[in-house]
C-alpha cells in the first residue's frame, strides 16, 4: 500500500527559541488511512502562513 501523509499545525504555549510559534507535525498512514501515527517528523514554523504553506507542499506529494 502506498503511504499517506497528513499535517497537523498546532500552536505552540511558548516559542521556541522565540522564534518558533507552530508545530507542524506530519503523521503517517501505511494502511491505507485507516490509522495515523506520528513519528517525530515535521517542522516549527515562525507563522501560520509559514506552517500552512509547509503543510501543502507535504500533502501534496
Amino acid at each position: 500500500m502506498k503511504t499517506i501523509e497528513k499535517v497537523e499545525i498546532k500552536k505552540l504555549s511558548f516559542p521556541v527559541g522565540n522564534i518558533y510559534n507552530y508545530n507542524a507535525m506530519i503523521f503517517r498512514s501505511v494502511d491505507g488511512g485507516k490509522t495515523f501515527i506520528y513519528c517525530g517528523c515535521g517542522k516549527y514554523c515562525a507563522t501560520l502562513e509559514e506552517a500552512e504553506a509547509y503543510k501543502t507542499k507535504i500533502e501534496l506529494k
